[in-house]
């Protein structure tokens, strides 16, 4: 991108660019988009998903944003499910939620016996959607 800009104007915001190229729309749907990854970079890093980490080699660079990534993307598509069925879920709380289910596993010999355990309805309404008992068995 050569330059956008964002310039706040009470309570708007104008958009100054040196894309000379482009049309109004078009414009507008780049900045949308960049948008959106600095979204999810801020939500990764609010949740703790990619903390800080000192990689020296473009490699191990690329794999850490990878499965920073992917565990965002995991993450979203929980919440786009859980969304849709109770509105007052965030994308971060969401992360919260998963923090309430527990998968418990007791072995009495050679037999295991399996649980899911949620401590919250939204929780629970993850174990449900995300089929977490066929996950377990499989």
């Amino acid at each position: 991108m050569r330059g956008v800009y964002l310039c706040p104007l009470t309570g708007k915001n104008a958009i100054f660019t040196n894309i000379t190229d482009m049309n109004a729309e078009s414009i507008i749907d780049l900045y949308r988009k960049r948008n959106r990854v600095e979204h999810c970079f801020r939500t990764i890093n609010t949740m703790g998903i990619a903390f800080p980490v000192y990689h020296w080699t473009p490699q191990k660079i690329r794999v850490h944003m990878f499965f920073s990534l992917m565990a965002y993307l995991f993450l979203s598509l929980i919440y786009n499910e859980i969304h849709r069925a109770d509105e007052s879920v965030s994308l971060i709380s969401t992360m919260e939620y998963m923090k309430d289910i527990n998968l418990i596993y007791a072995a009495n010999g050679k037999h295991v016996t399996e649980k899911i355990e949620c401590k919250s309805h939204v929780s629970d309404l993850i174990r449900r959607t995300m089929n977490l008992e066929g996950m377990m068995k499989e």
